[in-house]
């Protein structure tokens, strides 16, 4: 699995980097389709805000960019569930049906906005507010069918907090914010680790603010910041708490 050693032997296509559905005794095979893109990058995202691997990060913003290229419709909005190109298929149609699973759709559009925060590409917010706007007469009159797409509806629609921890991931000061962010309940936001500086160098070359964050008195430090305007840091943990509320 690319999250696990980010080693891409099985998982893409080395020559064309579309994502493979299937993989079994050294074959892969079958290009992925809208929900494996999906739920895969929603995976790696999750999996970056656990580990702080920034490989993770940066897999998931070029798994977007493959994403956006084979299945979304720029004129309309919103995502094909297959590829363009496909010489099998009468018609191309787009699922926006939360059911059993989420559909590619919702899940896509949270991850965009997600990406927005975590890279500051505001291209990706223009590609899930035209995904939102596609679906709007769904969201406005069936919105039991929806709940995963009113998820990503209230993201879009909230001011999210960029969180950014300054110290050595492990650390116990650095745990101890983790610890005291992950204790509340905060669907809106995103969270960033400066743990060294190569993740410093890679985080930054995204987001420029983030290259002079530095802790303070040697200590773990968090910076909350709204559009990246960030309240002054905090070293202490009840002083964090203040801020996150």
């Amino acid at each position: 699995l690319v999250a696990l050693g980010l080693d891409d032997a099985g998982v893409h296509d080395e020559r064309t980097g579309v994502l493979l559905r299937r993989y079994r005794d050294g074959e892969a095979a079958i290009s992925g389709f809208l929900d494996d893109y999906a739920f895969f990058t929603q995976a790696l995202l999750d999996l970056y805000e656990t580990a702080f691997d920034t490989r993770y990060l940066e897999t998931a913003i070029h798994l977007t960019e493959k994403q956006r290229e084979l299945f979304e419709d720029e004129e309309h909005g919103a995502f094909f569930s297959t590829a363009s190109g496909d010489g099998n298929l009468v018609m191309r149609v787009k699922d926006e049906y939360d059911g059993a699973e989420p559909s590619g759709n919702s899940i896509t559009v949270l991850n965009l906005l997600r990406l927005v925060q975590a890279a500051d590409r505001q291209d990706l917010r223009q590609s899930a507010e035209n995904a939102l706007g596609a679906f709007a007469t769904r969201l406005k009159s069936a919105q039991a069918g929806v709940p995963q797409m009113l998820v990503a509806l209230g993201y879009s629609l909230a001011k999210p907090k960029q969180i950014i921890l300054v110290g050595e991931k492990g650390a116990q000061d650095t745990r101890a914010l983790l610890a005291a962010l992950r204790r509340r309940f905060m669907p809106h936001k995103i969270v960033l680790l400066v743990g060294s500086e190569d993740s410093r160098r890679t985080l930054s070359e995204r987001l420029p603010a983030i290259a002079p964050m530095t802790k303070v008195d040697g200590r773990a430090t968090a910076y909350v910041c709204e559009d990246y305007t960030c309240r002054l840091p905090a070293a202490d943990v009840e002083r964090f708490v203040e801020l996150l509320r």
